[in-house]
């Protein structure tokens, strides 16, 4: 594919989210400070609604058909899913395969929250809308993460707000120095070395779906696998400068939670049977084109795709004059802005904690969190 299009996309892509932040997010936190479940409807309803974005520019623009294989994810749920993590760039193919297979009453409100690592939220722009939207972020040192994922999962689980979190247990992406390391925990743990998959981190997975499970707060959990026929995305690069595959896949596969283990040593040894059977899944799909059993999920009322793509083309647009013509406005996001940077670079943490903490503090002072 000529370079010109996935360029434009991109070109695209990150000035809806520039204009997300400073146009639509920006405004909005004073609604926090009224109450934190309509603060979180109303953000979750924009992002779901951006969401539709990348898919549209991958399906519409870039020609990029995504097929999804196996069980419908249903909206409203607390749900977990977790994937391999084949290239950096895979979120925009997931985005796409969420259209598809995402399925209830709630689907255009039901946002995919990740699992990301720390740094990632100090990216101008995309860093600061996943802290408004309340991602969740590892070090990947464990007495951090144990008591970031308690703080973050809890604030869900008092509110009684329905979400879904979606996993990377690899933790870095498929790479030949990742392939190292994942060799050499294999050869120290006595387990077999892979080739399309490395070994999945299950400390962070067991603790998640522990504590969910003993909050009276996980409906099912997802196993997602990523392949690509013809083209491999592995980096941002390669997409910029043409390198655009004609289809992804995605199988998915449904554990209820009667099916999940009750002990942190079986979720342990769970999540690691899913990645001997993605192992062997890949392998099959690359050398033999054999596709696992299950439905073909493709939606064809595709409307809501070409409303976002007209939409979120347009919004960067008209903020643009909004920050050119009211000085008010331009005061507004130089506030948020400044408000960012302070507690990044200040406080030690983002805004999705200040939002947690803002709760907590409603919780003593008024016996609730609203």
């Amino acid at each position: 594919m000529n370079c010109i299009i996935p360029i434009a996309c991109g070109a695209l892509l990150y000035t809806s989210v520039i204009a997300g932040y400073t146009g639509l997010f920006c405004p909005l936190l004073p609604l926090l400070f009224i109450s934190n479940r309509l603060y979180r409807y109303v953000t979750d309803t924009i992002f779901s609604f951006w969401q539709l974005y990348p898919a549209a520019l991958v399906e519409i623009v870039c020609r990029t058909k995504v097929e999804v294989y196996g069980d419908l994810i249903t909206a409203g749920k607390n749900n977990v899913l977790f994937m391999n993590h084949r290239t950096r760039v895979e979120c925009v193919y997931i985005w796409a395969a969420m259209f598809h297979c995402t399925k209830g009453p709630g689907k255009y409100n039901y946002p995919v929250r990740f699992l990301l690592k720390d740094i990632l939220r100090h990216l101008p722009g995309p860093g600061w809308i996943t802290q408004l939207m309340c991602f969740l972020y590892l070090k990947r040192e464990w007495n951090w993460d144990e008591k970031n994922l308690n703080k973050m999962i809890s604030y869900f689980c008092d509110m009684s707000y329905k979400t879904s979190l979606f996993l990377f247990p690899e933790g870095a992406i498929f790479r030949p120095e990742s392939m190292k390391a994942s060799n050499k925990y294999a050869e120290k743990n006595n387990l077999p070395k892979y080739d399309c998959v490395m070994h999945p981190k299950t400390t962070g997975f067991a603790y998640i779906i522990n504590y969910l499970v003993s909050r009276d707060s996980l409906d099912a959990v997802y196993d997602v696998t990523s392949v690509y026929p013809d083209c491999i995305p592995q980096t941002e690069f390669m997409l910029l400068s043409g390198d655009v595959p004609k289809k992804t896949i995605f199988f998915i596969k449904k554990y209820s939670r009667s099916e999940l283990p009750t002990t942190e040593q079986g979720l342990r040894s769970f999540l690691e049977n899913c990645w001997a059977e993605k192992e062997n899944a890949i392998k099959k799909f690359y050398y033999e084109r054999q596709l696992p059993e299950g439905k073909l999920h493709r939606r064809f009322n595709w409307q809501i795709l070409y409303v976002a793509l007209v939409f979120w083309t347009l919004v960067p647009f008209i903020i643009l004059y909004y920050v050119y013509s009211s000085k008010w406005f331009r005061f507004l996001i130089l506030l948020q802005t400044i408000f960012m940077l302070i507690l990044n670079y200040v406080c030690g943490y983002g805004f999705q904690e200040f939002e947690v903490n803002i709760f907590l503090l409603k919780k003593r002072i008024f016996g609730r969190g609203f």
